[in-house]
C-alpha cells in the first residue's frame, strides 16, 4: 500500500512540474492532439462493498482526429485479495468492455462510459470466473507531457451484473497515447 501510495504521489508531482509550457500551447494546436493509436495504463486503488485494493486499468483502440472521439477496447478491475477485501467480498471484480472517450471540457477532462463483460474471479484455488453484464463510465483529467501523450488522472466506476450487483469506484494515475 505504501508504494502504491508513493507511486501515485510521484505521478502527480511529475505532471505537475513538467509538460509542455504555455508558448508551446501558442505556437500549434490546442494540447494534448488527439487522433491516431490510442493506449492508457493506470494503476490506483479502488473500493466498494465487495471489493477493495488495487484499481487496474487497460485501454487500446484508436482516436479519430476530428471529432477527437476514442473507441477502445477496456481492461478494468480491483484485485481485492492480498489488498483490502471486505469481509465476504470478492477476490477480483472486473470486466472486458467496449468504450467510447470523447474529451468535454479544454481538451483536457474525458469523459469515458464502457460496457461489455463483467464478472467476478474467485481466486481461492486457482480462478473461477463468473461472466455477467458490465458497465464502466468515469472521467479522466489528461496532463501532457508531449503532444500526443501524458499522464493522466482518473475516476472510474464500475457495475457488474451476475446476478447480483457488484460495484466500486477508483482513483488512478497512469500514462495515456491520446
Amino acid at each position: 500500500m505504501r508504494v502504491l501510495c508513493h507511486y501515485l504521489l510521484l505521478c502527480v508531482i511529475a505532471a505537475s512540474t513538467t509538460g509542455l509550457s504555455a508558448q508551446d500551447e501558442a505556437q500549434g494546436e490546442k494540447y494534448p492532439v488527439r487522433g491516431g493509436f490510442h493506449f492508457q495504463l493506470q494503476l490506483g486503488w479502488g473500493y466498494g462493498p465487495t471489493s477493495g485494493g488495487l484499481f487496474h486499468n487497460m485501454e487500446i483502440g484508436g482516436t479519430l482526429r476530428k471529432s477527437k472521439t476514442t473507441i477502445a477496447l477496456d481492461h478494468t478491475f480491483i484485485q481485492s485479495k492480498g489488498f483490502a477485501m471486505p469481509a465476504g467480498g470478492e477476490h477480483l471484480v472486473g470486466g472486458w468492455m467496449l468504450m467510447v472517450k470523447q474529451p468535454v471540457w479544454n481538451n483536457r477532462l474525458v469523459a469515458k462510459g464502457a460496457a461489455g463483460l463483467g464478472g467476478i474471479h474467485d481466486q481461492t484455488d486457482g480462478i473461477k470466473a463468473t461472466a455477467g453484464l458490465g458497465i464502466s463510465y468515469g472521467l479522466d483529467y489528461d496532463l501532457p507531457l508531449f503532444q500526443t501523450s501524458g499522464i493522466t488522472l482518473s475516476l472510474q466506476f464500475l457495475h457488474a451484473f451476475i446476478p447480483r450487483h457488484h460495484f466500486w469506484g477508483a482513483l488512478g494515475v497512469g500514462y495515456t497515447f491520446f
